[in-house]
């Protein structure tokens, strides 16, 4: 990517945020034979937080699976897997309290052994949906902090030249941008077992726990400590319960069990959306942001809106190779005003990502303790609503493996984290894929896809006519959707 295929200074300033990478002194620490306890990260911290919080929530439970077609080297890939967890440490580490504090250790290396289930002869009509059913299952199986694994391989044998490869981890030891190295490594490790060809993955000199143990010995000289003050006084009065209206009361305890909605936003729109964000110097993420926020304005009526939103800090040389978690949840705070125009909106989210982004790298949960606040069992900690934009769409890593064709494979598991997560990803081949994980405790698919349609519709007028007042966009989506019952609800 050169300066001139970017949009403008904005465009820029994110992209040299997520592209420059600051080298670093960090020391390597000691490892021992025996026992090996280093801090958390904040990351990790984040997560073993709400894990403290939310001990059900399985919505943290990532998984992933691939159709496998053609004469796979299963010795092969019990290898691959086998040097990944040799050479990533977090993926054998757990996490465990002690009189001193939490910690995680690090255990030794041992060979990976590859689990193998075979369905071939199996008396079923489908074999795929039964070996959905079965990693659907596993998927929902909670990780134990302590014993460990947290990171765990399934592969199942349909026929000598059909397989499914699945794998799971929890967040705490992995993100999006950890996935991304793991299923590099997974191919480039492959073709070296299977087919002699050396690989040229880098020597990892450090790893995540001495990335810890120097954000914790730098914690004020870095100026963190003033940040998550400053920080916390600009979120001051924010109501983090602002939420989409739920179909009745809320339960008296935050429930996780959730389901997806997908949907598709054709590319001509997507194209004007682009259009739109160049015309208001601004990203396709702060145009799709600002369209949430509409949404939520229009189901509620409430003007100072808060939706979270994870960010990858992966702005030092070193952690650009290694799996584990780098992201930090974002709060995206704008007061927006029903005689605003769509571009006085976008106007206004583009200063508050511009503002927040000054504050990538202060841990949420530090946030929530410096608030103080009193914990509500019913609701998320921080927000209730979170918003995710992908510039790669996930899918389009299919062929990874040598010599196999691969398809990914959707593995649902039922579970969300917040009221509703908005996921959007960009689709070359169709225009936007999106999808609406949601809290079945509060809303039906019918709701959903009335949002879903809601969404649609704003996306559409704010691309052809971003001079309307939101008021009047509200008007013209009732007149096109049918949405005035819902919307009194609000």
């Amino acid at each position: 990517m050169n300066n001139n295929s970017l949009q403008n200074k904005t465009e820029l300033f994110y992209y040299l945020l997520s592209k420059t990478r600051v080298k670093t002194n960090i020391k390597k620490q000691v490892r021992n034979e025996g026992l090996n306890l280093f801090p958390l990260s904040f990351s990790q911290e984040e997560f073993y937080f709400l894990n403290q919080l939310q001990p059900n929530d399985l919505a943290l439970n990532l998984s992933f699976a691939y159709k496998l077609s053609g004469q796979l080297d299963i010795n092969a890939l019990e290898k691959t897997f086998t040097e990944i967890v040799r050479r990533h440490e977090v993926l054998r580490t757990v996490f465990i309290e002690n009189d001193e504090g939490i910690f995680q250790k690090i255990l030794l290396f041992s060979n990976f052994k590859l689990p193998v289930i075979d369905i071939e002869f199996k008396n079923t009509e489908n074999h795929i949906a039964y070996a959905q059913e079965i990693l659907s299952d596993l998927s929902l199986e909670p990780y134990d902090f302590v014993k460990g694994p947290l990171f765990r391989v399934q592969l199942i044998k349909i026929s000598n030249e059909k397989y499914i490869l699945w794998w799971g981890m929890h967040h705490i030891i992995c993100d999006a941008g950890g996935q991304i190295i793991l299923m590099k490594e997974i191919k480039e490790l492959y073709s070296w077992f299977a087919f002699g060809e050396r690989h040229k993955l880098p020597k990892l000199e450090r790893q995540i726990a001495d990335f810890a143990v120097w954000q914790r010995e730098n914690y004020e000289t870095n100026g963190l400590k003033e940040k998550i003050l400053d920080w916390t006084a600009k979120l001051s009065g924010y109501d983090k319960n602002i939420t989409l209206p739920p179909k009745s009361e809320r339960p008296t305890m935050q429930t996780f069990n959730g389901l997806s909605e997908e949907f598709y936003i054709d590319k001509e729109i997507k194209k004007k959306l682009k259009e739109l964000s160049a015309v208001n110097n601004t990203t396709l993420f702060t145009v799709l942001l600002s369209a949430l926020k509409i949404l939520i304005f229009k189901f509620t009526n409430k003007i100072d809106i808060v939706i979270g939103s994870p960010f990858s800090i992966r702005n030092y040389d070193f952690l650009e190779n290694l799996i584990c978690d780098l992201s930090n949840m974002l709060l995206y705070r704008t007061i927006i005003n029903k005689d605003d125009t769509v571009c006085t909106v976008i106007k206004k989210v583009k200063d508050t990502i511009l503002e927040t982004l000054k504050y990538n790298d202060v841990p949420s949960q530090h946030v929530y303790y410096s608030m103080n606040r009193k914990r509500e069992p019913a609701y998320s900690p921080l927000f209730q609503i979170m918003f995710i934009f992908h510039q790669i769409y996930t899918r389009d890593n299919d062929q990874f493996l040598d010599g196999v064709i691969s398809k990914y494979l959707h593995i649902p598991i039922k579970s969300s984290q917040f009221d509703i997560s908005l996921f959007l990803f960009d689709d070359d081949d169709i225009g936007l894929y999106g999808r609406f994980d949601y809290n079945t405790a509060l809303y039906t698919r019918e709701m959903i896809c009335e949002f879903i349609e809601c969404f649609k519709e704003i996306l559409k007028i704010i691309a052809e006519n971003p001079g309307l007042k939101i008021c009047e966009l509200s008007e013209e989506i009732n007149k096109l959707v049918g949405m005035e019952r819902i919307c009194n609800n609000g």
